[in-house]
């Protein structure tokens, strides 16, 4: 079950108005995105496919170097091959990873290929992966202290 929002004491969720006049405030339609983002339909097998083939290409240490890079600035092959530290064919596959993926694309200047983030959002799942290892890392030094 969902836990309700509190919000200076009245309880907020789903059909509570945080508004004094009646009217949505910011805090209503943020709490009506959050309710509504994950509850809209069942997802099929075939989009729980496609996240899987977006998370298997973040699934390589090398590949999510690539995507912290491209966060910083778009980069092409030849930079990248230098900060990985492996060959240029190496890092094209890696590219080419992420591209079919949807995570990066390509823009060709003359005779470079430059390579930036096709969605920047990418990065909040960065976020929660940090979170997660947060979280983990807490409960064994809990673990620790109690044993």
């Amino acid at each position: 079950m969902r836990r309700r929002r509190q919000v200076a004491g009245p309880i907020v969720g789903p059909g509570v108005s945080t508004s004094v006049r009646g009217e949505s405030s910011p805090l209503d339609k943020h709490l009506a995105a959050c309710d509504n983002r994950h509850v809209k339909t069942r997802r099929t097998p075939a989009q729980f496919e496609a996240r899987a083939r977006v998370i298997k290409a973040l699934a390589h240490p090398t590949r999510l170097f690539i995507v912290d890079e491209l966060s910083r600035n778009e980069r092409c092959v030849a930079e990248l091959t230098e900060m990985v530290g492996a060959d240029m064919s190496t890092v094209s596959k890696h590219l080419s990873v992420l591209k079919s993926a949807g995570i990066v694309r390509d823009d060709k200047r003359g005779s470079q290929v430059i390579y930036f983030l096709r969605v920047p959002c990418i990065l909040k799942f960065f976020d929660c992966v940090g979170e997660v290892m947060e979280s983990v890392a807490e409960q064994q030094l809990k673990s620790l202290r109690a044993g």
